[in-house]
């Protein structure tokens, strides 16, 4: 593996160090962007990775070249608590566990935050999403939890 800095960001380029081999990961909008590369670099490194999000055919792009063994394709909203409950139980019972979960679903709006009701239902949903999945006992252990946040 090599480490170069380019504009003071460290790269890393080289074979995978499979980091994450036998743990299980949610990455939530893996249908483009961040999201696809986050869940794209997962399963470099080892992960088996559930792929959400609301189109199913950007999912299925992202899995594209993935065994089918490593990837679960969940199309949902993570705003519906009851969606999110279902993803829930389907990655447990493909995976038997959930070791990583990456809040990267949103949706964008113009306006302050605190006039936006779009903005509040995107919080609201990642919040309930990563409410569910760390309180599930049947993650069999800790539940690492990031969110990622960004504008475009």
């Amino acid at each position: 593996m090599n480490l170069q800095l380019e504009n003071k960001t460290a790269l890393v380029t080289g074979s995978s160090m499979h980091r994450f081999t036998g743990k299980v990961v949610i990455v939530t909008g893996s249908g483009s962007g961040i999201g696809a590369a986050t869940a794209k670099r997962f399963l470099d490194e080892g992960a088996s990775v559930v792929l959400n999000g609301r189109r199913r055919n950007k999912l299925e792009e992202t899995a594209s070249d993935v065994p089918k063994e490593k990837i679960l394709i969940e199309s949902g909203d993570v705003s519906d608590q009851k969606y999110v409950e279902g993803l829930v139980k389907r990655t447990i019972s493909v995976f038997g566990r959930i070791d990583v979960l990456v809040n990267n679903a949103g949706i964008s709006t113009l306006g302050s935050f605190d006039r936006c009701v779009c903005a509040a239902r995107s919080f609201n949903g990642k919040v309930r999403g990563t409410y569910s999945a760390w309180s599930r006992s049947e993650t069999r252990g800790d539940c690492t939890c990031h969110r990622v946040s960004g504008q475009r």
